[in-house]
């Protein structure tokens, strides 16, 4: 990942360069298909009597799930907090859904509260990590009206759960898939 290259040929340089025998180092590499993995990397050098290095030794741990649940439980906590400083629901659910983007590398996020009278979910609160880049999805979200079983939204209400999609557009389940884009 760009943003772990400095940090590895520093480490890098210290260990060819004598300082260090060997270094370890979380960090993310970046999939062919685009996805970002976190791995335990653990480097060594093999020398000569002389000091000269002959090999290097890398091994790589994928640590992805790991570092997903360790991001789960800061948000939990974090979110706990949160909830028992909050004014108001309003309040709260701006915070909340700031506090979980943040935390879970979410890039949008929405709050939907049912109303009653019309049997219906509504748009209360949205979140978003690049306000600029999402101001289309911002916009399409905005005044959307779920019933039960419809959208993302409505499939969750109905099913009384949190859903996950690997990848929305397949599902079907998102009626905003071209602002998404």
């Amino acid at each position: 990942h760009p943003e772990d290259v400095p940090k590895d040929v520093e480490l890098g340089q210290r260990l060819f360069g004598g300082d260090v025998s060997y270094y370890e180092i979380e960090k993310r590499y970046v999939h062919k298909n685009g996805a970002v993995v976190w791995g335990y990397l653990t480097a060594t050098v093999i020398r000569e009597e002389s000091g000269d290095a002959t090999s290097a030794l890398f091994l790589v741990q994928d640590i992805t799930a790991r570092h997903a649940a360790e991001r789960r439980v800061a948000a939990e906590h974090a979110v706990t907090r949160l909830l028992a400083v909050a004014g108001d629901i309003d309040d709260a659910a701006t915070r909340v859904l700031a506090e979980l983007g943040h935390r879970l590398e979410w890039r949008f996020g929405s709050v939907w509260e049912v109303d009653r009278e019309h049997a219906t979910l509504r748009r209360a609160q949205t979140w978003s990590a690049e306000p600029a880049k999402d101001a289309d999805f911002a916009a399409a979200t905005r005044n959307l009206v779920f019933s039960r079983g419809t959208g993302l939204p409505g499939i969750a209400w109905e099913r009384g759960e949190a859903l996950w999609f690997a990848d929305i557009q397949e599902e079907g389940a998102c009626l905003r898939v071209e602002a998404a884009k």
